[in-house]
């Protein structure tokens, strides 16, 4: 079970100016590491927060649907049942055409991170992700003196513990499931546009269930089921992609290298980093692969993004590992699926040398999934057919070998009638067969023999059935 966290402002030690808590609070919550049930969490979260402050909910960078459908379900939270305002932020980018229309669609009120005025809010929440991954904009100098809550269903990082309310780590497989629970703990009736985020927040972030699933994941799936307008959901994944998509998915598979279960792609460029996790996606979808890691250039920064398709295996340990050699660096993730952000250095600002760091990142993360140096690259798809070049001998390539003059012919199909005038067809219950008619035109009946391969003309003759009554001989034998 996740735990609920709350310090009291004396107990919290100095990190550059953050102070979780603020404003003096001085009360104590319940012991660290304490297990608490959802109903116990939720009052603990309202005593944090007063009646009437005004709450700035931020989502990580570059949001998946996960993070802005349980940010959006924190502040409809507090706005039930404290009377607060509160304000969507993100930093980054909306890249991904299914989070676009998200929200779009669902008119999910979401505010630029430079567009906001820290001053003229009272709390900060933090949602699927913590203060010291980085991946977000809450930095120590725009959240100092003001109350931090923390709400993420990664593993627990140790800034986090010093909030003024933390609900990290456990055994949800999304923050969307969390705050469903909370939600209906409280006693809030999601509306059908915030039922429809986090219904969607969950299906994404699990594929359809289909991977790393707990129980209460499973019940908030059922839960929001009834209140999800379905046909918004099923429109939200299938929108219109830009051309640009299609460009970048090419590249991608023209790149990827496979060294034996894992592949591997440098995207160099991209215009939104949302691309490289949805190309590590694809590639792990792909037969006999294990591991799927992707690097892409967005805006002086690397963006990786890693997949496994084995439950032996976790991406976010693998990658939290490596990244500890960047100290610029930031990452996160858990079993199944996993991303980091590594700034360029002052060394790296020609192509050249971007592309070297990129390659570099991508080596070490290859390296350690326990891949050997010695593997020799092979392509991810085999080189596309050269429609110039005469067809294979013996449809090679091309399905069943079957000779090109002479194609496979069943016995009696309706291909061997077609080619063989002669070749019987068979009359309904169970009447004789009758020959073809007599009356066809000679032209067109050797016009037909003469075009019908001999093979298959005799294959159709041979299979036909006689019209001939049986012989004398040939009765007494039967009987």
């Amino acid at each position: 079970m996740p735990v609920a966290f709350s310090r009291a402002i004396d107990n919290v030690p100095d990190r550059g100016g953050w102070s979780p808590l603020g404003r003096g609070r001085t009360e104590l919550m319940p012991e660290l590491d304490q297990a608490l049930t959802i109903e116990e969490r939720v009052k603990i979260l309202l005593d944090v927060v007063e009646p009437g402050e005004r709450v700035l909910v931020c989502t990580h960078d570059n949001p998946d649907p996960d993070s802005i459908a349980s940010a959006f379900a924190l502040g409809r939270l507090l706005e039930a049942k404290r009377g607060c305002t509160f304000t969507l932020t993100f930093g980054g980018v909306l890249g991904r055409a299914e989070n676009r229309t998200m929200v779009r669609m669902l008119k999910l009120p979401l505010v630029p991170i430079h567009r906001v005025c820290f001053d003229d809010f009272d709390v900060v929440g933090l949602l699927d992700t913590q203060p010291e991954v980085t991946n977000h904009g809450l930095t120590p100098e725009r959240t100092a003196g003001k109350k931090m809550i923390c709400i993420d269903h990664h593993p627990t990082r140790p800034l986090s513990k010093e909030a003024a309310f933390a609900d990290v780590g456990g055994d949800f497989k999304t923050t969307s499931t969390l705050l469903t629970r909370y939600l209906h703990a409280a006693g809030v009736e999601p509306d059908r546009e915030l039922a429809t985020a986090l219904f969607y927040g969950i299906k994404s972030d699990t594929r359809d269930l289909g991977r790393e699933v707990s129980d209460d994941d499973l019940w908030a799936y059922s839960h929001l089921v009834p209140r999800t307008d379905m046909p918004a959901v099923s429109a939200i994944e299938h929108p219109p992609l830009p051309r640009a998509y299609f460009t970048v998915l090419g590249k991608a598979i023209e790149r990827a290298k496979v060294y034996e279960s894992v592949a591997v792609c440098d995207l160099g460029r991209v215009y939104v980093p949302d691309l490289v996790p949805e190309v590590a996606d694809k590639l792990v979808s792909a037969e006999g692969i294990r591991w799927a890691i992707v690097v892409g250039d967005y805006q002086e920064n690397i963006y990786a993004s890693l997949r496994v398709g084995d439950r032996r295996y976790s991406a976010g340990k693998l990658v939290r590992e490596v990244i500890k050699k960047y100290p610029t660096g930031g990452a996160g993730g858990h079993g199944s699926m996993a991303g980091a952000r590594l700034p360029y250095s002052e060394r790296t600002k020609s192509p050249r040398g971007r592309t070297r760091a990129r390659r570099k990142f991508l080596r070490e993360l290859a390296l350690a999934t326990g891949l050997s140096a010695e593997v020799k690259a092979e392509r991810f798809a085999p080189a596309p057919m050269d429609d110039n070049k005469p067809a294979p001998k013996n449809g090679a390539g091309w399905g069943p070998k079957t000779s090109a003059s002479h194609p496979r012919v069943d016995k009696g199909s309706t291909i061997a009638r077609a080619v063989d005038p002669k070749a019987s067809t068979a009359a309904p219950n169970g009447a004789p067969p009758k020959t073809a008619p007599k009356t066809a035109p000679k032209t067109a009946t050797k016009a037909a023999t003469k075009t019908a391969p001999k093979t298959a003309t005799k294959a159709a003759t041979k299979g036909a059935p006689s019209t001939s009554k049986p012989s004398a001989s040939a009765s007494k034998r039967s009987i």
